[in-house]
């Protein structure tokens, strides 16, 4: 048997308002995935972060939670997979001295996989319908290329 003689001290200190914080975390996200931000480097040691709230200066390409700072990606703008990227502005500020910090994000879209797997799909069942949900107009392009025997 293990006795454990260990103690843990804390000490309470009064929060102040932030001077100064900077935002870390990836500025690349991929729709659909999320990605967590953090605040950082918070002056003073003890400033208060627990007023801040996270805005995007569009939704549409990707939300942002305002309280935890979760991003979502939501449209990359395009269907070619992850060379489709659009940006927006993800803003973190602090409601005691509206003190701000912004960071650019990129949405880029989904990965190929799917277009490679339906393109192994495609070359399997020539005659035969296919009902596919991604990559709608990708798709379609390479529908027609393949009965018309280019692939």
């Amino acid at each position: 048997q293990f006795v454990y003689n260990d103690s843990i001290t804390f000490e309470v200190v009064d929060s102040k308002p932030l001077e100064s914080f900077d935002i870390d975390g990836a500025n690349t996200v991929q729709e659909g995935s999320q990605i967590q931000l953090a605040i950082t480097n918070v002056k003073p040691s003890t400033g208060d972060t627990s007023d801040i709230t996270w805005t995007s200066s569009n939704p549409e390409i990707a939300s942002v939670d305002p309280v935890t700072g979760t991003i979502t990606g939501r449209d990359a703008g395009g269907s070619l997979g992850s060379i489709s990227t659009q940006k927006c502005t993800i803003t973190a500020t602090s409601a005691a001295n509206g003190i701000s910090r912004e960071i650019q994000l990129t949405v880029t879209g989904k990965t190929g996989k799917y277009l490679s797997r339906a393109k192994t799909i495609l070359k399997q069942v020539r005659k035969q319908t296919l009902h596919i949900r991604y990559f709608r107009s990708v798709l379609q392009k390479a529908i027609t290329s393949m009965l018309l025997g280019v692939w």
